[in-house]
């Protein structure tokens, strides 16, 4: 007989120990499948038994509900074209059983592996939630049509035209970055945004708002992508030396806290629910409530109200949308008290909005949002409404990421 090698003896006693042994285990084996597959089948059936939400108020965003096999009269047409199974992954997803616990201990366990942030948002000092964004080339194109779009429309109109930039929050909270957080891929835009600036007139308000920033001034929302509304003043106050007013001293104003609840869209996407909220603040002057603000569709105005605040959004989950009721087509700002004030054409997004009861102690306010104006183009607008002057203020990640500008040159000759 061939004599067996010592590791093969060790290797066969092993296997017998095992033999041994498998009765005793195996019931704890069968009891742990049980008990995964209990949990698993929990789930499953819970996703149907809990009631399902359409908005996530935590993160502000509308969630998937039960999808449709069909279309309106048409049988089983969004099963077959692979419309049913699609959004029903997304279904299991947005509905899962404490899928906000889970979100905020997943965004723990980031943090907890050294990664400094979860979902693209940077957990910075101070407890400052930064999104970082960093553009692609399809990106980087549609902002330079925008800029373009901006050139056509100033040579196209005989009209004074101001074109202000806001900032995203990676370019003004650089003092709050982790030590180790490298910006390069984000800051590479502005290149490009240097080079249209070379040539075009442009006010940035990066580095204002970077250097008050710096020296440790609110001038950003810890929690959202906005700028606070000192951040807002700066804004008005830095437009007064090219429209020749005289900006109202800050600690003239009288400083209202509207709520002390807000947590703002870098919150909500970030899953660090931990966060602590933060405060809303109007800057009152005295006749601010002799404005009114109207809401318009076409020639037909839909609403109207005093001042430039809807109060009503302060009982939501977006506060900020308190600032003239939200984005909308077209508004107009009236000073009842003081008729006289030249008008001003506003093209704006939504960082505008907290710089425009700064503007309304001066002008009387045409304001555009072109992601929804679709009752003319500007050119017929202007055509039809006298205005003295034109300032486009928006956010560079609005121009990068939408074809917000690239309709206005559209009817100009």
């Amino acid at each position: 007989m061939a004599k067996q090698h010592p590791a093969d003896m060790e290797a066969d006693r092993l296997i017998q120990i095992q033999r041994g042994l498998s009765p005793a285990t195996r019931h704890g084996d069968i009891a742990l499948i049980v008990i995964c597959a209990l949990l698993i089948l929990s789930f499953a059936i819970g996703i149907y038994c809990i009631p399902h939400r359409d908005f996530s108020e935590t993160e502000n965003d509308v969630l998937q509900t039960f999808p449709r096999l069909s279309s309106t009269g048409k049988f089983l047409d969004r099963l077959w074209d692979g419309r049913f199974m699609a959004e029903l992954k997304d279904f299991y997803t947005d509905q899962f059983p404490f899928r906000d616990k889970l979100v905020a201990a997943k965004a723990s366990m980031e943090l907890l592996l050294g990664k400094g942030e979860n979902n693209a948002v940077i957990a910075a000092k101070d407890s400052y939630l930064i999104k970082r964004i960093e553009y692609s080339e399809s990106e980087l194109d549609q902002l330079t049509q925008n800029l373009d779009a901006v050139t056509a429309f100033r040579e196209g109109v005989d009209l004074p035209v101001t074109f202000a930039l806001a900032p995203r929050a990676i370019d003004v909270l650089d003092s709050y970055f982790p030590a180790v957080y490298q910006n390069d891929r984000a800051e590479s835009v502005w290149t490009l945004i240097d080079a249209y600036a070379a040539e075009q007139p442009l006010l940035s308000l990066r580095e204002l708002l970077r250097t008050r920033a710096a020296a440790g001034e609110s001038v950003w929302y810890r929690t959202d992508h906005h700028w606070t509304t000192r951040g807002a003043y700066y804004a008005y106050a830095e437009l007064a030396a090219l429209y020749g007013y005289t900006p109202t001293p800050i600690e003239q104003f009288t400083v209202e806290i509207a709520s002390t609840e807000f947590l703002g869209t870098t919150y909500s996407a970030s899953g660090f629910y931990g966060t602590e909220s933060e405060c809303i603040e109007f800057y009152r002057w005295d006749g601010d409530d002799a404005c009114t603000l109207e809401i318009l569709a076409g020639d037909e105005m839909i609403s109207s109200f005093n001042g430039f605040y809807d109060r009503s959004y302060l009982e939501k989950k977006d506060k900020y949308a308190a600032f003239l009721s939200s984005n909308n087509a077209h508004m107009r700002i009236r000073d009842t008290q003081n008729p006289d004030k030249p008008t001003l054409l506003l093209i704006k997004d939504s960082f505008a909005h907290s710089v425009v009861p700064f503007l309304a102690q001066h002008y009387n306010l045409e304001i555009l949002d072109l992601r929804y104006y679709r009752a003319s183009t500007v050119s017929a607008f202007l055509e039809k409404n006298q205005v003295d002057g034109v300032l486009i203020l928006c956010g560079l990640d609005s121009l990068a990421t939408s074809n917000l500008l690239t309709a206005l040159p559209i009817g100009l000759t």
